[in-house]
């Protein structure tokens, strides 16, 4: 993601202290399409959109995170976005531990990067698939480095 953003990646290169925010937007942003079917208990209006009891809805976490009623600029990654607590994760029992160790994993990552490849670029197109599960969906990646 921060390789599309040659510039934002040249403003984390000059200070590290960004890669929080790098984090927190790629959770944002990121290829990640959290999906839940739910079956309706009772009938709901939610934004003007009847519910009734029993029909099947699909909840699509990510895209809250791109709600312009929320974020302003919703689709451009910011590294000073100012609050930014995406809904990366879901409301679940493993949510306490997937949360913080994602967070250290995609940090530690930014951080090895930075310091070992400061001068990695894409060198062509990145080939994505629609038939990989997501967060997963990337093929080719070419760099030069």
């Amino acid at each position: 993601m921060l390789l599309e953003r040659p510039g934002q990646f040249a403003e984390i290169l000059r200070d590290v202290r960004l890669i929080p925010a790098a984090v927190e937007e790629i959770l944002r942003l990121g290829d990640f399409e959290y999906s839940a079917p739910r079956v309706a208990l009772e009938n709901v209006d939610i934004g003007g959109c009847e519910i009734r009891a029993g029909e099947s809805i699909l909840l699509i976490q990510g895209l809250a995170n791109r709600d312009p009623r929320f974020w302003v600029r919703p689709d451009v990654f910011s590294l000073r976005r100012m609050p930014n607590h995406p809904l990366a994760f879901t409301a679940s029992p493993y949510s306490r531990l997937c949360s913080p160790l994602t967070r250290a994993s995609v940090r530690i990552a930014l951080e090895e990067v930075v310091s070992s490849l400061p001068r990695i670029r894409l060198a062509g197109q990145s080939l994505r698939s629609d038939c990989r599960p997501p967060g997963d969906r990337f093929t080719v990646i070419p760099v030069s480095i």
